[in-house]
């Protein structure tokens, strides 16, 4: 999907709209597709690293893959770590 006001997407870029959106997308997996939570794998690139953790953290999930993510989405996904090479080669 796109988030509004990007791509192919009508709309207006905002932060409110940037959860919405993700949000929607969800319940469309989850009610017109009938995907259950366990198949569903969450990807976020950069900006998209923010509302992919906050879904991440209020429904269960089979997996996230974050590309690029902003250190704090990764605090918030992985409190603990306070480094990994893995995600911070480029710090």
């Amino acid at each position: 999907y796109d988030y509004s006001g990007y791509g192919v997407s009508g709309g207006k870029p905002s932060e409110k709209n940037l959860y919405a959106d993700i949000d929607a997308a969800w319940h469309a997996l989850r009610t017109r597709y009938g995907i259950s939570p366990e198949n569903i794998i969450l990807y976020g690139q950069s900006i998209g690293t923010v509302p992919t953790v906050d879904l991440a953290a209020r429904y269960e999930v089979g997996a996230v893959i974050l590309h690029s993510p902003l250190m704090s989405g990764m605090r918030v996904a992985f409190p603990n770590t306070k480094r990994t090479w893995f995600f911070d080669a480029f710090l």
